[in-house]
Formats: structure tokens, C-alpha cells, sequence
């Protein structure tokens, strides 16, 4: 949990070892304007939605891992690594570095 500009706060939780009976895979963001949720639907990794004070506007198969594989099997085969698109640690540094 921390605090955006002082006064926002920010909560984010992350386990992969969860005793959870589903997979469950949440981002939630609650304001003075209103409530945005991005969730996974019914256990899938591939199937998310996008969810503004409980009224659905985006529902959508996602095949990006799929698309991973298909990327990373010829790497494997050359011997060249896949890209990484280093953003990803710049936003993980940023959010630890405000624990």
C-alpha cells in the first residue's frame, strides 16, 4: 500500500501461490468520478474485461500468449533472445521504490 501525491491511496496486491479456489486477476481503481475494474472472466489467462461502475465495456479473448510462444520458439531455435521491453522494470523500480 502507498500514497500517490501525498494523499491518493494505492493499494496493490500480488501472490501467485494464493489458496484461492479460482485464479482471480483484478486491477481496480475507485474515484470521486466513479469505479474502473480490468478483470480476468471465469479463471481464464486469456479472457478479460473491462468494467466501469459494473457495466461492462470491453469483453475480449486475448491470444498474446500464444502470439509469445510463437515469437519465442524460432529464439530458441537461433539462439537470439526475444526483445524485452525494459519499461515493465522501470514501472516495478518505481512502484518498490515508493514502499
Amino acid at each position: 500500500m502507498m500514497r500517490l501525491n501525498g494523499n491518493v491511496p494505492f493499494e496493490l496486491a500480488v501472490s501467485w501461490n494464493a489458496p484461492l479456489p479460482e485464479t482471480r486477476i483484478m486491477f481496480e481503481v475507485a474515484g470521486d468520478l466513479g469505479q474502473v475494474r480490468w478483470e480476468n472472466v471465469g479463471d481464464s489467462f486469456f479472457r478479460f474485461r473491462t468494467v466501469q461502475d459494473e457495466r461492462v465495456l470491453i469483453d475480449k479473448e486475448n491470444n498474446t500468449p500464444a502470439r509469445h510462444a510463437a515469437c519465442i520458439h524460432p529464439r530458441l531455435e537461433t539462439g537470439i533472445a526475444p526483445a524485452v521491453d525494459t519499461r515493465v522494470y522501470a514501472l516495478l523500480d518505481q512502484a518498490y521504490a515508493c514502499a
